[in-house]
């Protein structure tokens, strides 16, 4: 059975540090050796799960505003090309306010 490291670096990614924080939970999982630890597998495995779900989050977020960056992208693209019709259709002139029925 392998110890506990005494000092070593983070994990620098967060994909280290998921697969550090399953391999110390793994390690202190019913291990007597390890009992009275300040930080148990039941927490570790708690603040592991907490932090992927909030890792979630964000994933969900960053699609959400790409997606709202690309409805704006298509409204805006949408509208310039009705203005460029209107303007062509005038004859490049100064285009009027376009009337809305």
């Amino acid at each position: 059975m392998e110890d506990l490291p005494e000092s070593e670096e983070l994990p620098q990614s967060e994909t280290e540090l998921i697969a550090e924080a399953r391999r110390l939970i793994a390690l202190l999982t019913d291990n007597p050796k390890f009992a009275g630890l300040p930080v148990s597998a039941d927490e570790l495995r708690k603040r592991l799960n907490k932090f992927i779900a909030a890792r979630n989050k964000v994933a969900a977020i960053d699609v959400t505003l790409l997606q709202a960056e690309a409805a704006v992208q298509k409204a805006f693209d949408e509208l310039n090309d009705a203005w460029q019709r209107q303007k062509k259709a005038n004859g490049g002139a100064s285009v009027l306010p376009i009337l809305w029925h």
